[in-house]
C-alpha cells in the first residue's frame, strides 16, 4: 500500500503536473507527500563562482528562492487536505537522481513522482533526462508525469527503462 509519496519539484510545468498527480494519488491512497527540491548552484548561477563574496549573496538568494518554491507547493498540497512536508537539499556536485534515491530510501518512500519535459533526439542526448536517471536508480517504483503542453502535442508515451527486476515505472499523462 502506498503511504509515502516523494515528489521532486522544480519550476517547470512538468513539475507542477507531477505535484497535481501526486496529490490525486495521495488523496486516493490516504498517503502523505514529501516535496523535494534540489539546489544546484552550478546550474543556477554559472559564472558567479569566481566572484567570491558576491557569489555568497547569489547562493543565499538561490536558497531563498528554493524555500519559496517549496512553500508555494506545500501550501497548495495542504489546502488539498494532504499531509505534506518539504525538504530542500543543497545539491552542489550531487546528481539529481542520486539525491532523490537517497532521500526516498531515508524517508521510506513507497513511490517517487517526477515530471518530465519529454525530451527526445538531440535534446535528450545533449541534456539527458533526470526522470530516466531517477527510474534507473530509484529504490521504489517511479511515476513519470509529462507536462500538459507536451502530452497534448502528440509527443507520445514516456519510456523509462529500469535496470532491476524488482523496480517498476508507471507512466501518467496529465
Amino acid at each position: 500500500m502506498i503511504q509515502r509519496i516523494l515528489v521532486a519539484v522544480d519550476r517547470s510545468e512538468a513539475s507542477r503536473a507531477a505535484v497535481v498527480h501526486a496529490v490525486e494519488l495521495a488523496r486516493a491512497c490516504g498517503a502523505r507527500l514529501r516535496l523535494l527540491h534540489l539546489l544546484d548552484e552550478l546550474k543556477l548561477a554559472p559564472g558567479f563562482e569566481t566572484y567570491g563574496a558576491q557569489s555568497e549573496e547569489v547562493f543565499r538568494l538561490i536558497r531563498e528562492s528554493g524555500r519559496e518554491l517549496l512553500e508555494s507547493h506545500r501550501s497548495r498540497v495542504e489546502a488539498a487536505g494532504v499531509p505534506v512536508d518539504a525538504v530542500l537539499i543543497d545539491g552542489f556536485g550531487v546528481q539529481v537522481s542520486e539525491a532523490i534515491a537517497e532521500n526516498a530510501t531515508a524517508w521510506h518512500a513507497d513511490l517517487i513522482v517526477v515530471g518530465t519535459e519529454g525530451r527526445s533526439g538531440l535534446k535528450l542526448l545533449l541534456h539527458g533526462s533526470d526522470a530516466q536517471a531517477v527510474a534507473r536508480s530509484a529504490p521504489v517504483p517511479v511515476t513519470v508525469v509529462r507536462a500538459r503542453s507536451r502530452a497534448a502535442d502528440g509527443g507520445g508515451p514516456v519510456r523509462v527503462q529500469t535496470d532491476a527486476p524488482n523496480r517498476s515505472a508507471m507512466f501518467a499523462f496529465d
